[in-house]
């Protein structure tokens, strides 16, 4: 059994052992749980205006309180303006309450949350249960098979046909319902 990973390390000074000269700076690391990646974000900026240790020092516990702050309050290093806030409704209801809007670098499930808002006014209530439950099947069959790792143009044809076979053969389902998915 593997060590469990941390999710944050929080910031601390490294202060080159002491020497005044050298490059000082404050480290934190930040677990990407979309991509498993550790993510060291080190801040070195500022550190060359101040001469003396404790000048230096002091500068860092400004910075190390901000870096935590900001982390406390949900931000990290490696968001980017490809992630979007968006309502997951793929989300089962339970998930959703806590968090409400979520932050995710998965673009197929902004794509099916959008078709599924879309869709809802036009369909019944049933009818959006069963749209919602296949989607989120497919959106965790692609998690599960690592195509949501890369780009959304590697979902292609043969991993819909996988998909549909899946659904036929492990879960049980008639023709009838994967022929409407």
């Amino acid at each position: 059994m593997g060590r469990r990973t941390k999710e944050i390390i929080y910031p601390h000074l490294n202060d080159c052992n002491g020497d005044v000269k050298g490059k000082w700076y404050v480290e934190l690391s930040v677990l990407n749980k979309f991509t498993g990646e550790k993510i060291r974000h080190r801040i070195y900026e500022g550190f060359e205006k101040f001469s003396t240790d404790k000048e230096k020092r002091a500068y860092a516990e400004q910075i190390i309180r901000e870096y935590t702050e900001k982390l406390n309050s949900g931000w990290r290093p490696f968001e980017n303006d490809s992630e979007i806030e968006y309502n997951d409704t793929l989300a089962y209801h339970f998930s959703s309450t806590f968090s409400g809007k979520i932050k995710k670098i998965s673009s197929i499930s902004i794509l099916f949350s959008e078709y599924l808002e879309w869709k809802k006014p036009s369909i019944k209530k049933s009818s959006y249960d069963d749209y919602k439950s296949k989607l989120r099947q497919f959106s965790l069959y692609l998690e599960n098979i690592k195509v949501l790792k890369g780009s959304i143009l590697s979902i292609n044809n043969q991993v819909i046909i996988n998909f549909l076979k899946m659904m036929s053969e492990e879960k049980g389902r008639a023709r009838k319902t994967i022929g409407h998915f």
